[in-house]
């Protein structure tokens, strides 16, 4: 099956209309890791998700400081507190490293489920930008990642990073309106 999936875009390309026989066609490859890398809204995306995030990541390194500098005092004072007092601060220790443990987990779930959301969002914007260029480009065919081979001629991912450059530029201008 995987096989057939990979052979899907030369078969198309094989049986496509006869523009293609009469060399009419256009037809060009994205490199999509490239474009996962290099296009802006990726840095767009990483900043509107450190923004949201940054304020709770703080939160769990001071209480995760709080809670060392909470050790570091029962192991200096260990040898001077009666047992009552270092068990109840031992107690006390643990208990707000469960609280930490599961803050930070709670952190990582909401995180992930955010990404995960603003990265769907993207791909899908990121498609259809590139969609958009194909047909500007008055481009046949535009295959992406999974192509066995594809020339420098006919790799357009550096015109789609243009274009994406474009199209990002556009929209800080009107947000700033």
């Amino acid at each position: 099956m995987k096989r057939l999936l990979l052979l899907l875009p030369l078969l198309l390309a094989w049986a496509a209309p006869p523009a293609l026989a009469e060399g009419g066609s256009l037809v060009g490859f994205v490199d999509m890791d490239r474009i996962d890398k290099e296009a802006p809204q990726i840095d767009t995306v990483r900043g509107r998700l450190q923004k949201e995030f940054s304020a709770r990541e703080r939160q769990l390194l001071d209480q995760q400081t709080k809670l060392r500098e909470q050790e570091e005092r029962l192991n200096r004072g260990r040898a001077s507190m009666s047992d009552a007092d270092r068990r109840s601060l031992e107690r006390e220790l643990q208990s707000g490293q469960r609280e930490w443990k599961r803050n930070q987990d709670e952190f990582r779930e909401d995180y992930i489920i955010r990404k995960n959301e603003e990265m769907e969002d993207l791909t899908r914007l990121i498609t259809d930008n590139i969609r958009d260029f194909a047909r500007a480009e008055k481009f046949d065919l535009i295959l992406v990642s999974g192509v066995v081979y594809a020339s420098d001629a006919s790799d357009v991912t550096g015109r789609v990073l243009e274009w994406l450059k474009k199209q990002q530029q556009e929209e800080n201008n009107v947000d700033k309106k």
